[in-house]
């Protein structure tokens, strides 16, 4: 699990002599979507080029402390949150919650703040949700929101299977719905390769 990771990254760090806030950000960079998440996160950031806009040879440098400028790993909601004593699984709804959309306004909006050219990419519909409404209060340009890869989790096979071109349209389950995939891939492609154009 992450907080296992971060944990241990961050303990490994103080033994090696770091003082605790490198250690935080090493523990932070081996935790962030660590395990099999992040082997599909970054699948799906190659696949629409992001490597290649960052001149990487993949997406797995986005996770190296050195290259620490490229990437910026948050959450919408960044403290741990339980509904009836289990994680919370985007019920009930962030925005309309008054503690979860508190944690928006103050926590993430202050991250935005601070990265005021940022692109953002959201993985699924809740964090898109939460992005949009840092944009109605006018914190982010909407231009900034990048269309939503499908959550890195297990429990998105299929969608990342069908994203990645290794599942056919005909073979996935009802589940699945492929037009919103089809348009989020082509449409991260086409920002991302604008993005790559302006960086040259």
């Amino acid at each position: 699990m992450q907080h296992l990771a971060a944990v241990r990254a961050y303990d490994a760090a103080l033994a090696k002599g770091h003082a605790a806030p490198t250690a935080l950000r090493l523990a932070k960079y081996a935790a962030s979507f660590s395990g099999g998440m992040r082997k599909n996160l970054v699948g799906m950031l190659d696949h629409v080029g992001v490597a290649g806009a960052f001149g990487l040879e993949s997406c797995h440098a986005l996770f190296d402390p050195a290259l620490q400028g490229y990437a910026h790993h948050t959450s919408a909601l960044q403290n741990p949150v339980f509904v009836d004593g289990r994680n919370y699984n985007g019920n009930p709804d962030m925005i309309r919650t008054p503690v979860l959309r508190a944690m928006i306004e103050t926590l993430l909006a202050a991250e935005a703040r601070r990265l005021p050219a940022a692109l953002w990419l959201p993985l699924g519909p809740k964090p898109v949700a939460a992005l949009n409404h840092l944009a109605t209060l006018g914190i982010l340009d909407r231009a900034q929101i990048l269309p939503a890869l499908p959550h890195p989790s297990g429990a998105n096979a299929e969608r990342i299977s069908y994203f990645l071109g290794r599942k056919a349209r005909a073979a996935l389950s009802s589940k699945t719905l492929p037009g919103p995939i089809d348009e989020a891939r082509e449409n991260l492609r086409a920002r991302i390769s604008a993005a790559a154009a302006w960086r040259a």
